[in-house]
């Protein structure tokens, strides 16, 4: 894609707004995305958050663990404290999903 500088002559709210794709940014889905977005007769069949046996969140994918929510998900977390330990959403600021 490329992309040009935006023409200062025209009105900010006429102007497209460019659409960007981080691929250095972690994404987490948030615990109701499946619910909102996939057709009903298709729920059944999409991933469940749940927590596991240690109160954890975790997503459940055809009966399988598929991975912790928030893995990553560091945002404001003092540098000393990250690591890939899972975590759930509670330790998660909710901009991080």
């Amino acid at each position: 894609m490329t992309l040009t500088a935006p023409d200062p002559t025209t009105h900010a709210a006429t102007r497209p707004i460019p659409k960007f794709v981080s691929v250095d940014d972690h994404i987490i889905e948030p615990p109701d995305m499946f619910d909102r977005h996939m057709p009903s007769s298709l729920l059944d069949q999409a991933p469940k958050l749940v927590k596991d046996d240690t109160g954890k969140d975790q997503w459940i994918f055809q009966g399988e663990s598929i991975g912790v929510p928030g893995l990553a998900a560091v945002a404001s977390w003092p540098k000393d404290e990250w690591d890939f330990n899972p975590t759930d959403l509670s330790e998660m600021r909710p901009g991080c999903y």
